[in-house]
Order: structure tokens, then sequence, then C-alpha cells
């Protein structure tokens, strides 16, 4: 699935800059985002010219934070798209252009909730926070925040990844 991903980036000229997309398959603590974002209609958006700002979760977060329901369910029915969303925001918003307090609100409708600790920037959903680990990763289409926590809008929103997801998303693998 990756790999047609990245074809179709390709094919569609935005090789010689990298979008986001591109930013966050070439991460390798990012693969699992990138595969989940590969497996919805999520991806044609962000190779898109934007701007956007995603909250990535790393592979950690991805590992620990999605569990509960089964995950070929959430692809199935669209709703794996809007967990996703929930990591989205229009513009390009580096961390020096957050204060606290600030709120934001993401492509899904949750707000998020800035704060800054020592140079730490942390969201606050409705039910949990995020910290970024790694900030301000530019793309030709805007920038991503590498994140250590799966945001989710309400405390029934998380899915499961098991051996099931290796038979729906060609490829996928948690690192």
């Amino acid at each position: 699935m990756l790999s047609r991903l990245l074809l179709v980036v390709a094919l569609l000229g935005f090789a010689c800059s990298q979008t986001i997309v591109e930013e966050l398959a070439l991460d390798s603590d990012y693969i699992s985002f990138t595969q989940l974002v590969g497996a919805t209609n999520l991806a044609s958006t962000l190779i898109g010219d934007g701007p956007f700002t995603v909250l990535a979760p790393n592979n950690d977060a991805i590992l620990n934070g999605l569990t509960g329901q089964l995950i070929l369910d959430k692809i199935a029915d669209g709703s794996l798209e809007q967990i996703l969303l929930d990591h989205v925001v229009d513009g390009k918003v580096m961390s020096n252009d957050l204060s606290e307090g600030q709120e934001i609100t993401t492509k899904s409708g949750m707000k998020l909730t800035v704060s800054i600790s020592d140079g730490v920037v942390t969201f606050t959903g409705p039910h949990n926070s995020a910290k970024v680990v790694k900030p301000d990763v530019e793309g030709s289409n805007g920038v991503f925040h590498g994140i250590d926590t799966v945001l989710t809008t309400s405390s029934s929103s998380k899915i499961m990844i098991g051996g099931a997801i290796a038979s729906a998303v060609a490829g996928f693998a948690l690192l």
C-alpha cells in the first residue's frame, strides 16, 4: 500500500519536492501512521496543495493507543479516516506559531488546547493529551509534528491493531 501511495505521488508530479506524506513515509518512526493514512482516502488529500498541519502519532503511539474495535471495521465503515482527521489541521502551523492556551480545531472538528512547558508543546483534546516529540518537519504542502499519543474524540473511538490488519493493508507492519 505504501509503495502504491508513493508511486501515485510520483506520478502526480510531486516527486521534486517532498509532501507531508512523503516526509512521513521517509521517517521510520512514522511508518505505521503513514500506512494507516494510505489505507484511507486521506492520502489523496494530504498530497494536495494544502497547506496542512499533521499531528502524527509515532509507531509507539500507534501500537499503544489504537486498541478496541477491529481495524478492518474502521477501514470498511470509513471511521478510520475520521480518527486520522483528528490529527490534521488546515493551514501550516509551526511550533513557534503556537501559544499557551491557544485552541486549534482539527479537520474532524475536535478542539485541541495548546500548552507549552519548558519548550515542549502538548495538545490536549477531550479525552487525552499528546506531547510533541518531533516538531516542525516541513513538507512542500505543510508541516508535521510527531506526537507520542493517538488523539481521540471519545473513549470509544479506539481501534485494535492485530494480525487482521496485515491481510487488510498489504505491507502493513508495526515497527
